[in-house]
């Protein structure tokens, strides 16, 4: 059974409380004054709801906010040794990385497939970069100012440095403007894959977790446009 609620109209005495005190002291003043008065069944919510009905708003200093100038009161004091020993076991150990416990560390060097297909290197803590750029600088120098590095074959996959080539955004929005049909790279990057491998049931958690499954996509793709290739030449 519902439990049943009693309603309490306010009262003259009630109502005239807050538009005294409301605007200058604040809604918890009133509900002080209130319960002082004898009338403890009021809540901080229901005078609130109350101030909300009658148009009231509170205008004096703000509540709960230090003043400019104020001083905390423990500035300049140091933890307690006592405090110090409760907290000392959850600080992490000198030479302990975040993540480390989890497995989630990295060494410097790991190579990792995002969701784009593209791969991608961890050349220092907390810095990754693709490693097709670090491939086309370390053979043929600095990626030029306004230019990209795009896989001539559209496979992400082959590093190799005569797969590679810098061209302007212009020209690579030429390449991949609308009308000119799929493009191989469109056909097996790594969205396309995971969207494949989705079909199949496979989650993307299980796919972040397993990135040899997007290589294996993506390769069985470029396998598959190969075979399409030289079936059409020899026909």
């Amino acid at each position: 059974m519902r439990k049943k609620f009693k309603i309490h109209p306010w009262t003259e005495e009630e109502v005239n409380v807050l538009f005294d005190h409301w605007e200058t002291k604040g809604p918890a003043f009133c509900l002080e004054v209130l319960h002082a008065m004898g009338y403890t069944h009021r809540t901080e919510s229901g005078v609130a709801g109350m101030g909300r009905i009658a148009g009231l708003k509170y205008k004096g200093p703000r509540l709960g906010c230090r003043k400019k100038g104020d001083v905390p009161v423990n500035k300049g004091k140091g933890m307690s040794e006592e405090l110090r020993a409760k907290c000392a076991h959850t600080w992490f150990k000198k030479g302990n990385r975040t993540g480390a416990a989890n497995n989630n560390y990295v060494p410097i060097g790991y190579e990792r497939v995002r969701g784009d297909g593209y791969t991608w290197i961890k050349v220092a803590e907390g810095t990754w970069r693709e490693k097709h750029k670090i491939v086309f600088e370390q053979h043929f120098g600095s990626i030029p100012v306004g230019h990209l590095v795009v896989f001539k074959d559209g496979n992400p996959l082959n590093f190799s440095p005569d797969n590679l080539e810098a061209i302007t955004r212009k020209e690579h929005v030429k390449r991949n403007r609308w009308g000119n049909g799929p493009s191989e790279f469109s056909l097996i990057s790594g969205r396309a894959a995971m969207a494949r491998l989705n079909k199949l049931g496979i989650s993307d958690k299980a796919i972040r977790h397993n990135p040899e499954l997007l290589k294996l996509a993506q390769a069985e793709t470029l396998l598959k446009l190969q075979t399409r290739k030289r079936h059409a030449t020899h026909t």
